[in-house]
């Protein structure tokens, strides 16, 4: 499902992609066959090691910042990485200034952990120690809009529970944040 909305919201290909937080490269293998050209960016010395093994083009980077000039990429991609960032807003004013056209990003959702906590369900991926940030649509917009002229925020990855009014919940947020300020 975010394969597809990142086809969608990355613009046609050959298009300049960088991957912040790529882990193993999943998304890149699925972009490259595309007609993407993706880049993996990763700080993690085991991910690089399989990236290399993979073939897949990445740069070891270290957390501080992003070792590209400005505008060296289309656009970035950022899935289920902001949530583990301690400075988020240092971390996407790095991605706009390397992509300034284009963001897209994937966090877990935090307003779905009301309407599970009278089920006595928490997403496992929510528990997880290194979570700084826990983000709901207002909160991602707000942190993208001090960065980004148009921001669009969704919802995907629907969760088997409801609402008591019987209204769908997701796991994830997506972001598409467009032209850098």
């Amino acid at each position: 499902e975010l394969l597809e909305l990142l086809v969608r919201y990355l613009g046609a290909p050959p298009r300049r992609i960088v991957d912040i937080g790529c882990g193993l490269g999943w998304y890149g293998g699925h972009l490259l066959a595309r007609g993407f050209d993706w880049h993996g960016a990763e700080m993690k010395a085991g991910d690089c090691a399989a990236l290399a093994a993979a073939g897949l083009p990445h740069t070891r980077i270290d957390g501080s910042g992003l070792p590209f000039p400005d505008a060296a990429f289309d656009a970035a991609i950022a899935i289920e990485v902001l949530e583990h960032v301690r400075e988020p807003d240092a971390f996407i004013r790095e991605a706009a200034r390397v992509a300034p056209q284009t963001l897209v990003l994937s966090v877990p959702n935090a307003e779905l952990l009301a309407y599970l906590s009278a089920h006595r369900v928490v997403p496992w991926h929510m528990l997880e120690a290194d979570h700084c940030n826990f983000f709901t649509r207002a909160s991602l917009e707000a942190l993208l809009r001090g960065h980004y002229r148009d921001v669009e925020v969704g919802v995907y990855a629907q969760h088997p529970l409801r609402t008591p009014e019987g209204t769908a919940l997701h796991y994830h947020l997506y972001a598409v944040a467009r032209h850098a300020r």
